[in-house]
């Protein structure tokens, strides 16, 4: 999977699409591998995966949280910079 930031539309929908079809081939190979196993460990290996799944959801939403914020970190230092350079006029 690839993970970069992105300011381009182009960019970001290149990433969802690679890291989609990344997915696509990981469900497929441990489809096949639980294929092999006894029902009642492929309901548990399922949960597993599901249940990583929103755990890493979670930290994807969080992270999108923490870029919010230092965006706006960012935007009241720029603004500080600037009174501090309008009160030494």
């Amino acid at each position: 999977m690839r993970n970069i930031s992105c300011s381009n539309i182009y960019e970001v929908v290149d990433v969802v699409n690679h890291n989609t079809r990344s997915l696509v081939r990981i469900v497929q190979r441990t489809n096949g591998r639980i294929g092999k196993l006894e029902k009642r460990s492929r309901s548990h290996v399922w949960l597993g995966i599901i249940f990583g799944a929103v755990v890493e959801l979670c930290f994807m939403e969080q992270n999108q949280k923490i870029a919010a914020l230092d965006e706006r970190i960012s935007a009241l230092n720029e603004e500080i910079k600037e009174l501090r350079y309008k009160e030494g006029d």
